[in-house]
């Protein structure tokens, strides 16, 4: 018969003896790991306890840093949240994970200033972020650098088909900024089949076949986003009018 006692005592002399041996921390591991859940949940007082349990037990440099740039997030104070990223980038300087982080919180700020150089870094780590080149796009568009803005959105969706809003974003350049109505009516094509739902991308669509004088199509995409954001009052500038 199997000892069941003996299996539990086991556990509980073995499995420390092999953490200490391997260098694993199972309790800040698990407070990452439930700090995650709860962030999800939106549980911010929660999350923000258990990644402070990690950060104050865990010792490997790699470890702390994703727990401090989890903690970040759930951050209600922005300065200590930039605190925390900062402290994430100490520990892993070569993450252009936490540099994209970084230019994020920056680009939320409006501080293009310092948000183009951590793309800018992110990229030089790891070429093929396509986060990077995304929040890159955004910045050149709010320069007026419209031909880079389009170069980097293009980049993004090159390495991540599936990026929707990379669609949606350089669809408006190409509408707004260079007046190319084919390009942009076909990303915001693109955009509403990854977003069905969402107004949006017929609204913007609409307003580029306008410029372009398809009238008709104009109308009928107007008249769909209104349909599908009927509490936003929008208007469609073709009701009355054909072509």
């Amino acid at each position: 018969m199997k000892n069941n006692n003996f299996t539990i005592i086991g556990k509980s002399i073995f499995l420390p003896l092999l953490c200490v041996l391997f260098g694993l921390n199972i309790l800040a591991q698990e407070n990452l790991k439930k700090g995650k859940e709860l962030l999800e949940k939106e549980d911010f007082d929660a999350a923000y306890s258990e990644f402070t349990k990690c950060i104050a037990t865990e010792k490997k440099a790699g470890i702390r840093s994703q727990c401090y740039l989890f903690r970040a997030e759930s951050q209600t104070d922005s300065r200590q949240r930039l605190s925390d990223i900062n402290s994430a980038l100490r520990l892993a300087p070569n993450s252009d994970e936490i540099y994209v982080r970084r230019g994020k919180y920056y680009l939320g700020g409006e501080d293009y200033v310092n948000s183009l150089p951590d793309f800018t870094k992110a990229l030089k780590i790891n070429p093929k972020n396509s986060m990077a080149y995304f929040f890159l796009g955004q910045i050149y568009e709010e320069y007026g650098k419209n031909r880079q803005s389009i170069k980097a959105f293009s980049e993004a969706i090159r390495l991540k088909t599936e990026m929707k809003s990379a669609y949606l974003l350089r669809g408006y350049v190409y509408s707004e900024k260079l007046k190319d109505y084919d390009k942009a009516i076909a990303d915001f094509t693109k955009y509403t089949e990854f977003e069905p739902k969402d107004y949006e991308g017929f609204y913007a669509r609409a307003a580029a076949r306008q410029k372009k004088g398809e009238l008709n199509k104009a109308k009928v995409d107007y008249e769909t986003a209104i349909k599908l954001a009927p509490e936003l009052g929008l208007e469609n500038p073709l009701a009355t009018k054909t072509n």
